[in-house]
């Protein structure tokens, strides 16, 4: 509910980035752990969580400020400030895909077992990282009165920031209006998404399954919280769905295509050499 932990001097410690920071450390960890078990070394996977991390920095917080660019006009050095909030899952997962792309691909490495293995620590990351944004204030849901939360003016949280800006309260408001906590049900989703892609990493199913998996599960996720999430005016939406929302349905298409052409390769094969 507080976006800075602690200052000291010059220095403040954001809610945000320490989640972000414990996200991408679980991940790495979650990671590591599976490729021990798919007999990939372990530098491998340090190697290319290095890649996605970089790639998906970069593509979250790009895909923000061009859904929000009216927030940096004035302020074009508050773009790199990401430790403040501020980033697109969508926008990270094509950086980070492209960024893992390009690595897996030079050093000619399975594809889909890679993607396999990184699969459950994502889920897991992005379930911690969906604290971070309620901590934080971002990502929040629409107005409820029966089931939202409040967030308190102390250092302006984007929550209470949009309402003031929208003139829905006033400025000496110790509280913002309730909002719905989407950030909250989506870290939920995700860890439950995390603790079935693990059960099906240790059934050791066929190369690509669990990565199909996951862009099914999370994009019907992110579709549904889409519902029920905040976007000012200002952001992109087209149609009746947001940009997010079509992400999602572009998400679950690509995974179900995904999960039948490995299903149907499967069946094709000989009973001895589906094992």
């Amino acid at each position: 509910m507080y976006r800075i932990i602690f200052k000291i001097g010059p220095f403040s410690l954001y809610s945000y980035g320490l989640m972000m920071a414990i996200a991408f450390v679980a991940a790495l960890f979650t990671a590591a752990y599976f490729a021990k078990v798919k007999g990939i070394e372990r530098e491998r996977i340090v190697d290319l969580a290095t890649w996605i991390i970089i790639g998906a920095i970069v593509g979250a917080r790009a895909w923000f400020v061009i859904e929000n660019f009216q927030y940096f006009t004035s302020d074009l050095m508050g773009i790199l400030r990401i430790w403040e909030g501020g980033m697109v899952f969508y926008g990270g997962f094509v950086g980070g895909a492209l960024a893992g792309l390009y690595y897996v691909r030079k050093n000619k490495l399975s594809l889909s077992l890679m993607a396999d293995i990184i699969a459950p620590g994502f889920a897991l990351g992005i379930s911690i990282g969906r604290i971070g944004c309620f901590l934080n204030g971002c990502c929040y849901g629409s107005l409820s009165n029966t089931c939202g939360i409040s967030y308190p003016a102390k250092d302006f949280p984007p929550a209470y920031y949009q309402q003031l800006h929208d003139g829905l309260i006033q400025r000496n408001a110790a509280h913002s209006l309730p909002v719905i906590p989407t950030q909250l049900i989506a870290s939920m989703a995700a860890f439950i998404i995390f603790i079935g892609l693990y059960i099906m990493m240790k059934k050791h199913m066929k190369s690509g399954i669990v990565f199909s998996t996951f862009m099914i599960t999370y994009g019907i996720d992110r579709f549904i919280v889409d519902f029920f999430r905040h976007y000012s005016e200002d952001a992109m939406k087209l149609g009746i769905f947001s940009f997010s929302q079509w992400t999602s349905l572009c998400l679950i298409l690509g995974g179900g295509i995904l999960f039948y052409l490995i299903y149907r390769r499967n069946k094709q094969r000989p009973l001895e050499q589906r094992m």
